[in-house]
């Protein structure tokens, strides 16, 4: 997924528990400068994580998000690339990676399975 679609990725589009687990990407979120979340460019640990950021907030908005900031708002693109470099460093790699590259190992990963890039990555 790109990172506009990752940010603007609601609860509601996930469908953990179905024969076939499925994400629904229906919207995209732009946090160059205003955060705008429109239509997409082309048409248990994380939920613990997330209520002990909603306690520690002063106000939290809560429209649905699956990765908000700590205030329950879109996180933004500067945000999201300063917690990717620290996991990078942290980990001992590189942390000259665009976020962006991100997708296209995960494509690559899919072509190596013998799988189309659209439909992801299964387990083996």
């Amino acid at each position: 997924m790109r990172q506009g679609e990752l940010a603007a990725l609601r609860w509601e589009d996930l469908d953990l528990d179905g024969p076939r687990p499925a994400v629904r990407v229906r919207r995209s979120a732009d946090t160059r400068t205003k955060t705008v979340v429109a239509a997409t460019k082309t048409g248990k640990e994380r939920t613990a994580h997330q209520l002990r950021e909603r306690m520690a907030a002063a106000t939290w908005d809560d429209p649905g998000w699956v990765f908000p900031n700590t205030r329950g708002k879109v996180r933004r693109r500067d945000s999201v690339m300063r917690s990717l470099k620290a996991l990078l460093e942290k980990a001992g790699l590189p942390t000259d990676v665009r976020f962006h590259d991100l997708r296209h190992t995960a494509g690559a990963h899919a072509l190596k399975q013998g799988r189309p890039i659209h439909e992801g990555l299964t387990r083996r």
